[in-house]
């Protein structure tokens, strides 16, 4: 143990003042007489008017240095024994499938995505550091935000997986918050009003197209919503459809319309085989649909009609439409899953035009 602090001048009887426990702790003034206020550093107090001092024994002063001395030992234990992080990455993924990370399970798009970043970041990183995600985010484009506040977010997660496990420190949070990425652009929020839907519908020939299209709009579904449909999710005599562990692992009830109830009508008369627990739509090679397959079909279908098009836009159509015919927010809200009605509200893209238009008949 370090003793130079016994050379420092006494105040009173072998006691010191504030200023010198603070040299020899390493410690600001403030921090000396906020441990002597609370007690956490016992010490005499000395009145002098208005202010309080106070002094402290030289005994007080070992057991902190001695505490001190303790937790630098231990810090410096971890730092020996530190592995490459990437080993814990399964861990992770069951933790946020099975719900212990937050108290409910992460969906499985969310799990596949975040995992998907992982493997990026460890790629050129041993462990999960600051500097390691600042190195990577900057390699990211700046107006490419939603490819870096998921790259932050998944590396933030797994890094709050480590602090429960006890293999990276608390304060990992709050130095990695400053690095979360902000718009630098406004959002492309792309909808597509009731002319543009007609001109999808019109222009698709076949049965599975035609239930993408009208199916998304005439329900709202979300895209991974949409690919996880078993045939046995679909009631055509009470012309109710259940979504399954949607976002947040949430199930919920929609209506058909008339129009869904026809296309997917014509589209199970082709299907003959499928069974309740077979998954209802199918790519062209005989496999389950999915999100980036019906992603990529929906924008080819909007090409081939001149209308810019993908799921979430039909899903954003889906409740301007809706709402523009004066459905009400809380059935629309309920009917997309949202948690939050200032979501469903978000999705509206009434454009002025259509303000102005319906202005006019007021």
């Amino acid at each position: 143990m370090d003793k130079s602090w016994t050379h420092v001048g006494h105040v009173s009887h072998g006691f010191l003042g504030i200023s010198e426990t603070s040299k020899i702790l390493n410690l600001s003034t403030k921090t000396v007489q906020r441990w002597c206020e609370s007690g956490k550093l016992p010490a005499i107090p000395q009145v002098y008017g208005k202010k309080t001092t106070y002094l402290i024994s030289h005994a007080a002063i070992e057991v902190i240095l001695n505490q001190q001395a303790a937790v630098a030992e231990e810090k410096q234990k971890k730092k020996a024994v530190v592995k490459k992080h990437s080993g814990h990455v399964d861990g992770w993924v069951k933790a946020m499938e099975k719900g212990t990370m937050t108290g409910k399970p992460f969906s499985p798009y969310t799990v596949q995505y975040y995992r998907m970043y992982a493997d990026e970041y460890f790629s050129h990183h041993e462990v999960v550091s600051h500097d390691g995600i600042r190195q990577e985010l900057m390699k990211t484009d700046a107006h490419q935000f939603g490819r870096k506040e998921k790259y932050f977010k998944a590396i933030l997660s797994f890094g709050k997986y480590l602090i429960q496990q006890g293999c990276l420190d608390e304060s990992f949070v709050t130095e990695v918050m400053p690095l979360y990425p902000k718009r630098s652009l406004p959002p492309k929020r792309l909808s597509i009003d009731e002319a543009g839907l007609k001109k999808l519908i019109e222009s698709v020939t076949s049965p599975l197209d035609k239930v993408i299209v009208v199916l998304l709009a005439h329900t709202g579904l979300r895209a991974s919503e949409f690919c996880a449909l078993r045939h046995g999710d679909i009631d055509l005599e009470t012309g109710t459809l259940l979504v399954k562990l949607g976002k947040g692992n949430k199930s919920r009830k929609v209506g058909l319309s008339m129009a869904s109830i026809d296309v997917l009508k014509a589209y199970l008369e082709m299907m003959p085989e499928l069974k309740p627990g077979n998954y209802l739509f199918y790519n062209a090679t005989g496999k389950p649909l999915k999100r980036d397959g019906l992603y990529q079909r929906v924008e080819r279908i909007g090409s081939n009609a001149g209308v810019s098009a993908s799921p979430h836009a039909l899903r954003r159509a889906f409740v301007t439409i809706n709402a523009n015919a004066g459905r009400p927010l809380q059935m629309l809200q309920r009917a997309c899953g949202h948690s939050d009605i200032k979501t469903t509200m978000a999705y509206c893209r009434t454009s002025e035009q259509e303000v102005i238009d319906a202005m006019k008949g007021w």
